[in-house]
């Protein structure tokens, strides 16, 4: 014995097009002004102003101690480490690209894998 299945009336369905009356919206997304508008992009413009000159700074302050940053990398840097075990992993529409930096993108493992 099963359940018979209930046969909706024509006309019932309220988000069907050509239905008698329109369905009321009781929820609002998003309320706002045209003050409140150009406020939010005048906002915008400065965050994005104090980004640029904040990277501009670094990026300045960077460049000023170049020689010492590559000293600095350059002693700490091991060049005795062999690599043992290791591989590269290369997606197979990547094959014919082996030393792309696309795999440092991908997760888990990045570039290299143990």
């Amino acid at each position: 014995m099963g359940v018979k299945p209930t046969r909706r009336r024509r006309g019932s369905n309220p988000g069907r097009s050509g239905s008698s009356k329109p369905r009321p919206v009781d929820y609002l997304l998003e309320r706002g002004t045209l003050r409140g508008l150009l406020s939010a992009k005048e906002k915008t413009d400065d965050l994005i102003r104090f980004h640029w000159d904040y990277y501009s700074e670094l990026a300045r302050q960077r460049e000023g101690i170049k020689s010492q940053i590559r000293d600095a990398l350059n002693e700490s840097s091991s060049s005795d480490f062999l690599f043992e075990g290791w591989q590269r992993a290369v997606k197979w529409k990547h094959g014919s690209h082996p030393l792309s930096a696309f795999g440092s993108l991908q997760m888990p493992g990045g570039r290299f894998n143990i």
